[in-house]
């Protein structure tokens, strides 16, 4: 008799407020993160994680923006850590399989495209969203376009998507509705 196939719910974690709500999930749920996200909580929520993601290579660019110790920090979560680049020191490497991914659509302007993308890919049932509030001058110029993008493209295959973070604007929360509440938007 074939094995049953486990459906596969991901849920994405970023730094902005209301990113905590995912220690919360039951282990149903795999935990995705990404860069030195695991600091937060103390590190909660590098413990509760079940994959990484480090897209930049091993750069002084990348370097410069990382705590000394990162690739370490990497190495100690002992979970797929996946990128774009070789990350040396790094044992549990899984790369980015960019041919697959792009197959659906060539359009990625940060990490959380990219692991959408994968969940996707991976036939993701669900996908929530824990602290990815996109307000920073580039994620809600660049990254928030490209993430309701993929967001979209999830819900017209049918596959769940919902949004938490605890910012009052950001990505998926717009609390008037354009004309209908024009005098308060204003």
């Amino acid at each position: 008799m074939p094995r049953k196939r486990r459906k596969l719910k991901v849920a994405i974690v970023g730094a902005s407020p209301g990113w905590r709500a995912v220690l919360d999930l039951d282990d149903s749920w795999e935990v995705w993160s990404c860069n030195q996200l695991y600091k937060l909580g103390d590190g909660a929520l590098g413990r509760r994680a079940t994959r990484w993601w480090e897209i930049h290579g091993y750069t002084p660019l990348t370097k410069a923006r990382r705590p000394p110790d990162h690739w370490q920090r990497l190495e100690d979560l002992h979970i797929p850590i996946y990128t774009l680049f070789d990350l040396p020191g790094i044992t549990n490497v899984q790369r980015i399989d960019m041919n697959a991914l792009a197959t659906i659509k060539d359009y990625f302007a940060c990490t959380f495209a990219y692991q959408i993308a994968q969940a996707l890919l991976e036939g993701a049932v669900a996908i929530r969203l824990y602290g990815v509030a996109l307000v920073g001058d580039r994620e809600a110029l660049v990254e928030s376009k490209c993430v309701e993008w993929w967001r979209g493209y999830a819900e017209g295959k049918g596959v769940v998507v919902e949004n938490f973070h605890d910012c009052e604007y950001g990505f998926g929360k717009q609390p008037y509705r354009y004309a209908y509440n024009d005098q308060a938007e204003r």
